[in-house]
């Protein structure tokens, strides 16, 4: 699939769409959670979307996805993504995730959003480690709305 497609999906489909579309990519498929909300944000900028309920669904639809890693974590069902396990390169990114939270604690995970191959790999390790589920929920909260706002007005800026 084309980001083309998916973009068009988005302007064609708005609002449902674009939750399950960031949903999926904070879980971890392969889709550029950055580059949708700079182009959600030229939306907004024509028009085509409203600000207030597209920044609301963008942070609920990213935390939904971060507490969902988190909480699968958790529970220790990581081994749900066993095909991750054998991947050296997925492996670094876990290790590296993981150095991330043991160094950081939850202060760490709103600037985790900033990092890509961190951002999804942070929640998966605050689980794991068992990081208070209260603070991960508030510093995650922290960290998504920041970063839904900074795409957004980029691309906010982009559209005008």
């Amino acid at each position: 699939m084309t980001e083309a497609i998916l973009f068009s999906w988005v302007a064609l489909y708005g609002y449902p769409l674009l939750f399950f579309i960031l949903l999926l990519g904070i879980i971890g498929f392969p889709i550029p959670d950055e580059a949708v909300l700079l182009y959600v944000g030229t939306l907004i900028a024509k028009g085509a979307l409203a600000l207030l309920p597209t920044f609301l669904l963008s942070v609920v639809a990213v935390l939904s996805g971060s507490l969902i890693n988190y909480y699968l974590a958790s529970l220790g069902k990581q081994k749900l993504f066993p095909a991750r396990r054998k991947c050296r390169y997925m492996n670094k990114r876990r290790e590296r995730s993981i150095d991330f939270v043991r160094k950081y604690g939850a202060w760490g995970i709103p600037v985790s959003y900033f990092i890509p191959g961190v951002r999804m790999g942070v929640s998966y390790s605050a689980g794991a480690l068992k990081v208070n589920g209260y603070q991960y929920l508030i510093s995650s909260l922290c960290g998504t709305i920041i970063w839904v706002s900074v795409y957004l007005f980029v691309g906010y800026g982009i559209g005008k």
